[in-house]
């Protein structure tokens, strides 16, 4: 079979389906696209160190980031992991949200912000000789270097990386029904979800599991086509299955590694 990179990821289109279903939910609902489905998976190479910090191989964009003090404060004093810290920060919205909406303030956490917290963190770090608050309050930026990842849904929009696309074939379109293994809990709860339900429906019509392999050059090589299942990193996060039926899974199906993204950052 002669199958490219070109053609596996041609006219796709992103379909966004419903994702809180159960598993028995999920299988009832694809059921009747079994013979249409298919998986493409991603193993990513490291960049090779010729590609530098070009626009070939990132996007690069500057972007603005916390002032030295604004940091010092999210690390010291607003960590609003905290249940104490997120219920004074409630306070403090009920509290001033008659004033955004009348027009006084155009930003209340930055309002909070200067009235309560720098106050205080200056107040603190005043008592240190380094401590210069002009310093501390400026402005700073960062040059953001994201690997490209060249691959565009039909309508020209960039599709993020992810290890997986989960697919429904329909009219000439690759309908991606679901993202496996990015940067998300929803993408991990993918990549199970739709691992167990590809796997079991592969057990009466074969479901053609691809790879590709994104290498130091930022191009797409074909590895293989496979009708073994083929399970992505985070497998079994995210979604609860029967433990019988991952383990299952795991035994029969056929592990992909988790590749290296690449992406770079330098402040100013």
């Amino acid at each position: 079979m002669n199958t490219t990179p070109q053609e596996l990821l041609k006219n796709l289109v992103y379909v966004p389906w419903k994702h809180d279903l159960t598993l028995e939910e999920g299988l009832a609902y694809l059921e009747p696209y079994a013979k249409d489905l298919e998986a493409i998976h991603f193993k990513f190479e490291i960049l090779d160190s010729s590609c530098g910090r070009k626009k070939k191989y990132f996007h690069v964009k500057k972007e603005e980031i916390y002032s030295r003090l604004d940091e010092w404060i999210y690390k010291n004093i607003l960590d609003l992991t905290s249940n104490k810290c997120h219920a004074q920060y409630a306070k403090y919205l009920d509290r001033y949200r008659h004033l955004l909406e009348a027009g006084k303030i155009k930003d209340i956490d930055e309002y909070i912000m200067n009235k309560h917290y720098r106050a205080q963190a200056v107040k603190i770090l005043s008592q240190k000789k380094s401590f210069n608050k002009m310093l501390w309050s400026q402005e700073r930026a960062r040059m953001s270097y994201k690997r490209r990842i060249n691959m565009w849904t039909k309508d020209g929009a960039e599709l993020p990386f992810v290890n997986t696309f989960f697919i429904r074939r329909n009219n000439g379109n690759k309908e991606i029904i679901g993202m496996g293994d990015g940067s998300g809990s929803l993408y991990r709860q993918h990549a199970t979800f739709y691992t167990a339900i590809f796997y079991l429906l592969g057990k009466k019509n074969k479901i053609p599991q691809y790879v590709l392999k994104y290498n130091k050059f930022n191009e797409f090589e074909y590895v293989g086509r496979y009708f073994r299942i083929i399970i992505p990193p985070s497998f079994g996060l995210n979604f609860i299955l029967d433990s019988s039926l991952e383990k299952e899974i795991r035994r029969k199906g056929k592990e992909l590694k988790m590749g290296y993204l690449g992406d770079q950052h330098t402040h100013r």
